[in-house]
């Protein structure tokens, strides 16, 4: 078989469908539609099965539920054309990718000889978790990802009383009306797996990208998330026709949904993003079921094959979709697509971008006041605002956007700035859904004022707010500094790099590790001595010399935790 993830093989010659076969195919509809899991197919000559003998040799298929009645029913097309000895049975089982691979972990059922679940990302995952290994695993169908909201919301959302036959909304359109507090919920599925999940959040991220706020309007998105334990087609039937809530399905199971008279009448919204790619996994190593897998992969692979899975709802290899892919089953065939299988990378991707906008976190935003925060960016002589006017009021806006559990505390320093010691402590570490504080904090923030002549007590500081937030420490948060200086350490009476560097990597081996994001703003920031923090603490370092670049960095900070010790 081909490596070739999109390859066509040649079509085999097909025989006229006989009322036998005709009546088998409508047998076989009807199991499928009354939750039959395991189909057995007869492949072999024009006679009856029987001919071919009563103990045939068996090709056994896992397949993920949209496509599992497809790979039955096509099977039946080769009754025709082969001479008794080559007749086999094939065994069709539709099932969960997450659940099949629970089962071989488990050891409760042996590996089929082919499996096609609906996206690479399982493959990949049997294959970390060593129950499974793929000799091929081209792709036998494609379904773009979607985001499904009930026909109600779709109108809502464009604002314009969108018909049937008018443009449906886009993701730019949802990430607009929650950026403007709109009741928007896009339920998330709790596998972390799932290619739903996956490709929502990257698909969400790409369309944010660009816009104005592009960081405001994602978080807001992911801030709306639910998590769900529920299946995607349970949820699309039982979706409520008023509910303001979007839910990532594939653009089949959308196309099912309105065919099971969903009282929603969902409407797909194309991400745009990734979606599934349905591989044909063959996980057989034995030649003769080799060659009744690749029987298989040709008929599913050829022109005749690609129509059949068209006409139900799937798209063919390359994403050109069919006539069954109509606006009044709530999707759109000529919707241009180009299948990109997710993979590995992207989960690790999303994860850090859901855990950036969404994980609870304990932060302390340390700034610094120093004579040369009074500056412009550029330096002394510089035009427009002070370098702290810009990074304070940008901070205000990257920390307002954490959700309300999150605990925010501010520091300012410089060189003996409350009698002996370096830094102030403007407002106590405090949750940001506290009485009058989210206020209290931006209102802090923005009214912080330069030292004239002030010395920068870096170091000093640094180890300060570490050991105050590790004596402090708080486990299932994110306990950690953001520290933004514009120059170097001028304060030699405190301690030096090197004694820094070690306090910090003992706090790091410890029970409450406090990473310290830094951020040298400016073209005189410290950045050699800021990255040695950062890495000796387990965080990470950025240069920034504009207001969006600090909101951007301030709301990394949960997701730089996350991705420890592995960070970017």
């Amino acid at each position: 078989m081909s490596s070739s993830r999109h390859a066509h093989r040649t079509p085999p010659r097909f025989g006229v469908a006989t009322p036998r076969v005709l009546a088998a195919a409508a047998s076989l509809a009807l199991l499928v539609l009354l939750g039959a899991t395991l189909t057995r197919i007869a492949f072999g000559s024009n006679e009856t099965t029987a001919s071919c003998g009563q103990q045939l040799p068996q090709l056994r298929v896992a397949a993920a539920p949209a496509i599992a009645p497809v790979v039955a029913a096509l099977g039946h097309d080769l009754l025709g054309g082969s001479a008794a000895p080559d007749c086999f049975d094939v065994a069709v089982r539709s099932v969960d990718a997450r659940a099949e691979i629970q089962s071989l972990a488990d050891g409760a059922t042996r590996p089929p000889d082919v499996w096609i679940p609906d996206s690479t990302l399982w493959i990949d995952r049997a294959g970390v978790e060593r129950v499974a290994k793929a000799t091929n695993a081209a792709s036998v169908a494609s379904s773009p990802l979607v985001i499904a909201v009930p026909s109600r919301e779709a109108d809502r959302l464009r604002g314009t009383g969108m018909t049937e036959t008018m443009p449906r909304p886009t993701v730019a359109d949802l990430a607009v009306a929650t950026a403007q507090g709109d009741p928007f919920t896009i339920e998330l599925s709790d596998q972390k797996l799932s290619p739903t999940r996956v490709g929502t959040i990257l698909a969400l991220t790409e369309a944010t990208r660009g816009t104005p706020d592009a960081r405001a309007s994602l978080t807001a998105l992911l801030r709306s998330a639910r998590v769900t334990t529920d299946p995607t087609t349970t949820r699309l039937t039982s979706l409520s026709p008023t509910a303001s809530v979007g839910v990532p399905a594939s653009e089949h199971d959308v196309w099912a949904a309105r065919h099971d008279s969903s009282s929603a009448r969902p409407v797909a919204i194309y991400t745009g993003g990734g979606g599934f790619d349905f591989p044909y996994a063959v996980l057989t190593t034995d030649p003769a079921t080799t060659q009744r897998a690749q029987r298989l992969f040709d008929l599913l692979t050829s022109a005749p094959g690609q129509s059949r899975l068209k006409a139900s709802g799937l798209r063919d290899v390359n994403g050109v979709g069919g006539p069954a892919l109509a606006a009044d089953r709530g999707v759109d065939g000529t919707t241009k697509i180009t299948p990109a299988p997710l993979s590995p990378p992207s989960l690790a991707q999303a994860e850090k971008v859901l855990a950036t906008s969404t994980q609870d976190a304990r932060l302390l935003a340390v700034m610094d006041i120093s004579g040369s925060m009074a500056w412009g960016v550029g330096g002394r002589d510089t035009a427009g605002p002070s370098r702290l006017a810009i990074a304070t009021r940008a901070a205000a806006t990257g920390l307002g956007l954490y959700p309300p559990s999150t605990e925010v505390g501010f520091w300012v320093f410089s060189k003996d700035i409350a009698g002996s010691r370096d830094y102030r402590e403007v407002a106590p570490v405090t949750r940001l859904d506290a009485p009058g504080f989210r206020s209290a904090l931006t209102s802090a923030l923005t009214q912080a004022a330069p030292t004239p002549g002030g010395d920068t007590a870096l170091y000093a500081t640094t180890l300060a707010a570490v050991r105050q937030m590790g004596t402090h420490w708080q486990p299932g948060r994110v306990n950690a500094v953001v520290l933004l200086s514009d120059g170097k350490n001028t304060d030699t009476d405190g301690p030096t790099l090197s004694h820094v560097v070690s306090a910090l990597e003992a706090q790091g081996r410890s029970s409450t590790p406090v990473p310290v994001i830094t951020i040298a703003f400016g073209p005189q920031g410290d950045a050699v001595s800021l990255a040695a923090i950062s890495k000796a603490s387990g965080g990470a370092t950025y240069r920034a010399s504009t207001a969006d670049q600090v909101r951007q960095i301030f709301l990394d900070a949960v997701g730089q935790r996350a991705c420890r010790p592995n960070c970017t």
